[in-house]
């Protein structure tokens, strides 16, 4: 088949699913957002479900963080093309972040991975577009700016894959978003506060994380305790769990890392909450120190299970929920932490990962206008490297055209579901007034 006939085949997907269907959305008849969560609860520490549901009922976008499992269950019957690509999985702005490559600069992506599988580009950039009107109106812009930002960060993802067509494979793969560039940002006062953002990231190492999370007790560096959001192990079968966790995790690492990784010793271990939606996930940080000079490393153990969106699409090739996890992330990241591996105890799965390594993110409450606007389209154009690396770009891009017929009717999307979500956020804060928690 020649390009001419190819294009002319991805052209007629738009007989089949129009790009103004994509503006579709009707919540499915007897849709029950709060029992959707409520299936989850299986898999998470007990005495943390309600600190999630709290920290869910805080705002509309912190629901919406909060609620992966109901999207799915709410894209599962929205229009789809056919054309898959690996998915973040829950691609919402404040998953996107700053963190070090393995050479130590500064890039901007894709940051959160626990539910990445393969699936409908679109989900993706649904998911993206209705956090951008959530986003807005947290922030406190107007309707129609909402609707501007969102319009903006679609058209972002569809001239990004246009262009990313024009590129070679191998250079596709090594395109990355250098904050040092800061290309995009032309006031003054806006690349004043980048450099703010970028150089307090650079602070964020794993010698400033033991400064700040732990202390000497009788010559003994310990994490400071902060109940429920950060306790010490000092139960067997945890501290087990993480010790031998980590020998697992090990086998995943390439020579050199184990190299590496050979050199420290665990001498420490908490639980710590992280994020919104994974509150109540079981989540330790490790505090390891040297053999020899005693400079640390903290290893983050992030409790791994099914993708939110698997019941909706094909199941994963990978047995181990963190194996999953780690090989999404090195398909869509540009570049990835040197000691990201997986592992399974007990039949628990986990993958590990550095605690901070440079890891930061943009204070979206603090953005105005202007600032909100560019990183949203950022966030657009970044996932459109992502879909364009794992997917058929071509075909994509063809399917979206010229026009801005698709960023229009994913706008609409955006809008009327993030009502929705300001719907269910409503629901759950009145179902916690009328005592859900005593209920858990």
């Amino acid at each position: 088949m020649n390009n001419v006939e190819e294009m002319k085949k991805w052209k007629e997907i738009r007989s089949r699913v129009p790009r103004s269907s994509h503006s579709e959305w009707k919540p499915a008849v007897g849709r029950d957002s709060l029992s959707i969560l409520r299936g989850q609860d299986s898999t998470r520490i007990d005495e943390l479900i309600p600190l999630r549901y709290e920290r869910m009922a805080v705002s509309p976008f912190a629901y919406y963080r909060g609620a992966a499992a109901v999207m799915a269950f709410d894209l599962s019957s929205t229009p789809i093309t056919g054309l898959n690509v690996q998915l973040c999985g829950d691609a919402h702005i404040a998953n996107f972040g700053i963190f070090a490559s393995p050479e130590r600069n500064l890039v901007f992506d894709i940051n959160d991975f626990d539910e990445t599988i393969r699936g409908p580009w679109e989900w993706d950039i649904k998911r993206l577009a209705a956090s951008v009107a959530l986003g807005g109106r947290s922030i406190g812009f107007s309707e129609k700016e909402c609707e501007e930002f969102v319009f903006n960060s679609v058209m972002s993802y569809k001239n990004s894959m246009e262009s990313y067509t024009k590129m070679s494979v191998l250079d596709l793969w090594y395109s990355k978003v250098d904050l040092k560039k800061l290309e995009d940002i032309k006031k003054e006062k806006m690349k004043e506060r980048a450099i703010e953002i970028t150089n307090k990231a650079q602070k964020r190492t794993s010698i400033k994380a033991m400064e700040k999370l732990t202390h000497i007790v009788y010559g003994n560096r310990e994490f400071v305790e902060d109940p429920p959001i950060i306790q010490r192990i000092f139960d067997k079968d945890d501290m087990e769990f993480v010790q031998n966790g980590i020998k697992s995790y090990r086998k995943t690492l390439s020579g050199e890392k184990r190299f590496i990784l050979d050199r420290f010793r665990v001498v420490d271990v908490a639980r710590k909450v992280v994020g919104v939606g994974s509150v109540g996930t079981p989540c330790f940080v490790a505090l390891l120190l040297s053999k020899d000079s005693e400079d640390p490393l903290i290893l983050q153990i992030k409790g791994a299970t099914r993708s939110v969106l698997e019941p909706y699409v094909k199941p994963s090739i990978y047995t181990n929920d963190g194996h999953r996890i780690v090989a999404g992330q090195r398909l869509i990241q540009s570049s990835s932490d040197i000691f990201l591996g997986w592992g399974s105890l007990n039949g628990k799965n986990f993958y590990i990962r550095q605690f901070w390594d440079m890891k930061g993110s943009v204070p979206l409450e603090e953005m105005r206008p202007e600032g909100f606007d560019i990183y949203v389209k950022t966030c657009g154009k970044i996932l459109a490297l992502s879909h364009a690396n794992t997917g058929n770009r071509f075909a994509i891009s063809t399917y979206l055209g010229n026009s801005s017929k698709f960023a229009e009717a994913v706008t609409e999307f955006a809008i009327t579901y993030a009502n929705q979500m300001e719907n269910d956020h409503a629901k759950l804060v009145k179902a916690i007034k009328d005592g859900f928690l005593k209920e858990l």
